[in-house]
């Protein structure tokens, strides 16, 4: 931001801030034992009072006797690099709040299918700290009876091919789990598996077909003896009948028999009683 005729003659350390000044001291002191600094970033201050990030490279002048008598400088502005390290940085980090906040276990693996990192839920599932799984393989934390599926995983995985499968999955300690396993290629051409636990799952299945199960069979039960009650209700309303047949029919006939003799000294009351009956 300034003309030249205003820099000449000026200490160069009107260019630098208060903090960094120190930084040239330095640098000025190994060019007089004749080093060069090369690539040396920092902090230079524009005429406006900003700052600008920059990075320098300096030399030594000498006469033709070899004897210095100045040094040259060259700046790059690095602006937008810095600007580009920052954002890359910010990506790093909410990467690696994403990696280790997961709920999910995340694993990723490198060419010779050693794991290389591992977030907090899959080191949590499989009993292991962070630096007892790195260094293990797939071998060492899979249930036997997968190991001869690792290969063929690993070939789909670089193959580029979609992987999603259920693997039974060996803990610190012995014991074995069942997770969902979806694994892909990362851009650096390390494996990375997301692997969830199922165990929730397959024992709320395993309640729902016994409960299934329980209910079917309560059904078969109730069905069966509302079939004896009914059948029981059938006979008893078969015995009924026929029990009451025979004394219906004597107190129908002996009614219309006292109708008969007693008709014509019989009140319309009595008639009424009788046609009742």
């Amino acid at each position: 931001g300034y003309p030249a005729d205003e820099m000449i003659g000026q200490s160069i350390m009107r260019l630098i801030p208060m903090e960094r000044q120190h930084e040239e001291v330095e640098i000025l002191t190994r060019v007089r034992r004749g080093e060069g600094v090369r690539h040396f970033d920092t902090v230079r201050l524009r005429k406006d009072g900003s700052k600008v990030d920059v990075s320098i490279a300096t030399s030594p002048i000498k006469d033709a006797a070899g004897e210095i008598i100045g040094v040259s400088k060259v700046a790059r502005d690095i602006t937008e690099r810095k600007r580009a390290e920052v954002a890359v940085r910010l990506s790093e980090m909410r990467f690696r709040s994403l990696f280790e906040y997961a709920p999910n276990g995340i694993i990723i693996a490198d060419s010779e299918n050693k794991y290389i990192d591992a977030n907090r839920s899959m080191c949590r599932m499989l009993g292991y700290t962070h630096d007892e799984l790195v260094g293990l393989s797939a071998t060492d934390i899979v249930a036997p009876d997968e190991v001869p599926q690792i290969d063929p995983a690993y070939s789909s995985i670089r193959g580029g091919d979609d992987y999603h499968r259920e693997w039974h999955f060996r803990r610190k300690d012995g014991s074995t789990f069942s997770a969902e396993v979806i694994a892909t290629m990362m851009p650096d051409g390390n494996p990375m598996g997301v692997i969830r636990d199922i165990t929730e799952r397959e024992e709320a299945e395993v309640a729902l077909r016994e409960a299934h199960r329980t209910l079917e069979q309560r059904v078969i039960e109730r069905t069966a003896q509302l079939e004896a009650a009914n059948k029981e209700l059938e006979a008893f309303s078969y015995s009924v009948a026929h029990d009451l047949r025979a004394p219906l029919r004597h107190i129908d006939g002996y009614s219309k028999l006292l109708a008969e003799q007693l008709g014509g000294s019989l009140d319309e009351s009595a008639k009424h009683y009788l046609d009742s009956i």
